[in-house]
């Protein structure tokens, strides 16, 4: 399955189940269903708690399990109503390197 294939829906994790797999609610088709994370985040050790916003991608080889791709981060100032939208601030001190001890 080519990358343009994989067709992507945003969920929201309901449950966390035994062995590493978790109970997620696709919005768009108002569906619940058992999904798994994968890549990046299995990889890194993401961890994901009940009310989490991610994406889901159907798995090729058995469409009765959804894969876990991405988990949206929130912003903890407006009580998660900007979910997507909002970025970490990137406002870092610069280092003085005209002061370096030689």
């Amino acid at each position: 399955m080519a990358d343009d294939e994989k067709m992507l829906y945003p969920g929201e994790v309901l449950e966390i189940l035994p062995n590493g797999h978790y109970k997620v609610k696709v919005k768009e088709l108002d569906f619940v269903m058992q999904a798994y994370k994968w890549g990046k985040m299995k990889k890194y050790h993401i961890n994901l708690l009940p009310g989490d916003r991610v994406d889901v991608e159907i798995n090729q080889y058995d469409i009765s399990k959804w894969r876990i791709t991405y988990r949206h981060r929130w912003n903890p100032y407006t009580n998660g109503s900007n979910w997507a939208t909002w970025r970490p601030p990137t406002d870092k001190p610069r280092k003085n390197n005209g002061s370096r001890k030689r």
